[in-house]
């Protein structure tokens, strides 16, 4: 019991001192970042929204892949963490109690000198891991919503309260599943929010580059943001459309919230050129070709001869087995007939179960 309420404190520990370090050293890079993003690159604006759009969907990219295998992670942690408990405990008692070697009697100086000597991240590993997680997701959120301050034209207020409400939308679902971790298939919530991202990420991405041809088209124009100017004709560079509607325009509020939140969330843009919709093509092909070149090499780790095969052809294959067993089941089942009962012609041959094969059995 001793031991569980210290591991208990080294958690609560971990996880409130790294919301802490994440508050301040989020605070100090916001500043600079704010300082700098309003003085030096105010000339440069699209330049660097597309710069942190496309680094934020790398970063996206990355992270939803440790997402997916989290439960590997989960399993490899379970037994690095159960190594250091049984450890810690083992050396505890050889502390405490008598040894059980040749001589019969403990070394303290040699047992507290292996205390000393337990590496810091085996001692405190359940303060370590909820420390570092806290901090590292806590700063990428801080930047995040740092860059949204900077590239969308809102007030300090709203990006508080927006991260207020984020916040207490994350608690709720983090305590669902807590609480339902028994019965709610993780696997699944995780690959249900890995898709989302990776939505997110594919549209930021092309956001990126639409960012850096419009800094492009600025320039030709003298430096003018033709962008803020509306959505009819001169806005946007024609020889560079694929297409362009006078509406639905998710940088402009009197267009209505679903296409600011369809611009923000999924990367549209009611003005789309050729870069941003082969970027948007490229950044998929290049998700399944990392997933793809990540299940080739597992299946290598595991010792399989036979790579698995693609995403399109496990699915060609699962939706022929389900006809197949729709067609089964739809076929209609013939009971044994009595021997009384009038038997059907057959075809087949001596060794099955027919009235051929009773008088072949008879003769």
């Amino acid at each position: 019991m001793r031991t569980y309420g210290m591991l208990r404190t080294q958690i609560w520990a971990g996880g409130v001192l790294g919301i802490c370090v994440c508050l301040v050293v989020g605070a100090a890079i916001l500043a600079i970042f704010y300082r700098l993003g309003h003085d030096v690159w105010a000339s440069t604006e699209h330049v660097w929204e597309g710069t942190f759009s496309i680094i934020a969907s790398l970063i996206i990219s990355v992270m939803g892949v440790k997402i997916l295998r989290v439960n590997k992670m989960q399993r490899k942690w379970k037994q690095k963490l159960y190594g250091v408990i049984q450890k810690s405990k083992s050396l505890r008692r050889s502390i405490g109690g008598p040894s059980s070697g040749a001589s019969g009697e403990s070394d303290p100086e040699a047992l507290a000198e292996g205390a000393d000597k337990m590496v810091l991240s085996e001692k405190y590993a359940m303060f370590l891991l909820p420390f570092i997680t806290t901090m590292r997701e806590g700063l990428e959120a801080i930047v995040f919503v740092g860059g949204i301050g900077l590239n969308e034209d809102t007030s300090a207020i709203a990006v508080l309260v927006s991260s207020v409400a984020a916040l207490v939308v994350g608690t709720a679902i983090g305590l669902v599943l807590y609480r339902s971790g028994n019965t709610l298939s993780l696997q699944w919530f995780l690959i249900v929010s890995t898709g989302f991202l990776y939505l997110v990420a594919a549209g930021l991405f092309s956001k990126g580059v639409w960012q850096f041809e419009l800094n492009w088209f600025i320039k030709k124009c003298g430096g003018l943001d033709v962008s803020e100017t509306g959505d009819g004709p001169g806005s946007y560079d024609i020889k560079n459309s694929v297409w362009h509607v006078n509406c639905c325009n998710g940088e402009v509020q009197d267009d209505g919230a679903f296409w600011m939140l369809f611009t923000a969330i999924l990367g549209w843009t009611n003005s789309a050129t050729y870069g941003s919709v082969i970027s948007y093509n490229v950044y998929w092909i290049a998700v399944i070709a990392a997933f793809n070149y990540l299940m080739y090499r597992e299946s290598e780790a595991a010792g399989r001869t036979s790579y698995p095969r693609p995403l399109v052809a496990r699915t060609a294959a699962a939706f022929h087995c389900w006809v197949t067993s729709l067609r089964t089941a739809c076929r209609p089942k013939h009971t044994t007939s009595s021997a009384g009962a009038a038997s059907r012609d057959s075809m087949d041959s001596v060794d099955s179960r027919t009235p051929l094969a009773a008088a072949s059995g008879t003769a």
